[in-house]
């Protein structure tokens, strides 16, 4: 095998997502390369996995995680299309899921560092330009940028391009309160999507958060140079991007205490090398 069979596993149950009841509309609205064939990969999908869990009663206790060339030629038999059924297959590996060490690491990392722990009030890296960085929390806040028009493009067009992933946000979030169908409940089973908790598409959160993240760095990176690049490590390195926002929450306090004093693994030049 070319992957580990943990990877594999990952990827089955990353998969599974887009085999429920949901699957088809997501696609629809993430700029799937292959409009016109949403309803058949979804219910080559449904297909595999039934197949797959329904003899186990729902419960992954295979010994083996599903093949790729099984959902390969599942997609090619219902589409018609060996080539594309191969090309469709690839498109779902090269999601970006948050976690481990892949490729998207570096992009899931600063997103957290940004998005998560941002509050309105945190402190300015030492070294980065004071209206840029204004200029950047507005966007990531979604505020109005009433400074330099130096900046005003940058915001503008994250604002614009990520409108979309937001709008899918919200409804995202709608879907988590269901209702959900059986099949969906049986494939919460199955992979240990916690539905009590409203996360049955927990990765497809992972995808619009790198849609954010790389949307935001290829319009402001740019105008950040390599001198401020270094001093946003070295803020992130001292706790600095979330001090404010944990003030007054013990348990973020402590998150912040953690990071402390700690290398990023990356610098943000490397947000976009990890763009899928």
């Amino acid at each position: 095998m070319d992957f580990t069979a943990v990877e594999r596993w990952r990827f089955e149950a990353s998969l599974a997502e887009f085999a429920t009841s949901r699957g088809a509309e997501f696609l629809s609205r993430v700029a799937f390369p292959w409009p016109g064939q949403l309803q058949a990969v979804q219910a080559a999908l449904v297909h595999v996995y039934r197949s797959a869990l329904l003899p186990a009663g729902g419960a992954p206790d295979r010994r083996e995680p599903l093949e790729r060339a099984t959902i390969r030629a599942e997609i090619a038999l219902k589409i018609g299309d060996p080539k594309m059924a191969g090309d469709i297959v690839d498109w779902f590996r090269a999601l970006p899921v948050e976690g481990g060490a892949g490729r998207h690491a570096c992009a899931f990392y600063w997103y957290d560092v940004f998005f998560s722990t941002l509050s309105p009030n945190a402190p300015r890296p030492e070294g980065v330009n004071d209206a840029l960085w204004h200029a950047f929390v507005a966007a990531i806040r979604r505020e109005n940028h009433d400074g330099p028009e130096a900046y005003l493009a940058a915001h503008t067009g994250y604002i614009d391009e990520t409108k979309p992933v937001e709008e899918l946000q919200i409804d995202l979030l709608d879907w988590q309160r269901g209702p959900f169908s059986d099949w969906d409940l049986l494939l919460a089973e199955a992979y240990g999507w916690d539905v009590a908790d409203g996360n049955i598409w927990v990765d497809w959160q992972s995808f619009l958060n790198h849609r954010r993240i790389t949307s935001l760095w290829r319009h402001f990176g740019p105008h950040f140079s390599a001198a401020e690049q270094e001093a946003l490590v070295a803020w992130k390195r001292n706790g600095a991007a979330g001090l404010d926002a944990g003030a007054d929450d013990p348990v973020m306090a402590a998150v912040l205490l953690d990071v402390a004093d700690k290398t990023p693994p990356c610098a943000p030049r490397g947000i976009l090398s990890s763009d899928a």
